[in-house]
């Protein structure tokens, strides 16, 4: 009987010695990154899933309108159908729309487009609104946090992580450093260890 107490007792320390050990770690042993280590956002803006577009093709009333970039990364226009937009700034998709309806559509279309509303930035994870939220100028990724409600009870508030748009990798880092966020990006907000 004095055994089986012993030896209970034991795991029961043992437990409680490895939850201890994870609370004090808590991601304080992880590399937290700065700006300078996270891959710098291209200065020139390119089209990406969600983006919301303004065309106007001059003389062509009914051939302009608002348009979104899909998730296949095209635009559907009128008469000319699916255009790939993806990767492309606002300047290079014209000569592209230019292009397409010079082909057997439209005699020298002048054509400007415009980008009215970029694609969101997504907070997921330990955070009280996760979701989309609309971009805004000189964003950081703590008021980006603060956007989504502010960090759940059992967030981890010492280490998030930020995932460029089109990259794959999550860099860790401190969410009060000054680190911009962009559109398309994601922030992730880990759970604590007690």
């Amino acid at each position: 009987m004095t055994l089986r107490l012993n030896v209970r007792g034991f795991f029961t320390f043992l437990s409680l010695s490895l939850c201890a050990l994870l609370a004090a770690c808590g991601g304080a042993g992880e590399k937290v990154m700065s700006a300078s280590d996270i891959p710098a956002v291209d200065s020139v803006y390119r089209l990406a899933a969600g983006d919301k577009l303004r065309v106007n093709i001059f003389g062509e009333k009914e051939l302009s309108g608002q348009f979104e970039v899909d998730r296949d990364g095209t635009v559907n226009l009128v008469l000319i159908g699916k255009v790939e937009a993806i990767g492309l700034t606002a300047q290079q998709l014209e000569q592209r729309l230019v292009e397409r309806y010079s082909a057997g559509y439209l005699v020298n279309p002048r054509i400007n487009v415009e980008v009215y509303d970029q694609r969101p930035y997504y907070v997921v994870g330990e955070i009280n609104k996760p979701g989309n939220y609309p971009i805004s100028a000189g964003l950081t990724v703590r008021s980006a946090i603060a956007n989504a409600g502010d960090y759940s009870y059992r967030a981890n508030k010492k280490v998030v992580y930020l995932r460029r748009a089109g990259q794959s990798a999550e860099y860790p880092i401190d969410p009060d450093s000054e680190i911009y966020v962009a559109p398309g990006d994601t922030i992730r907000v880990g759970e604590r260890y007690f």
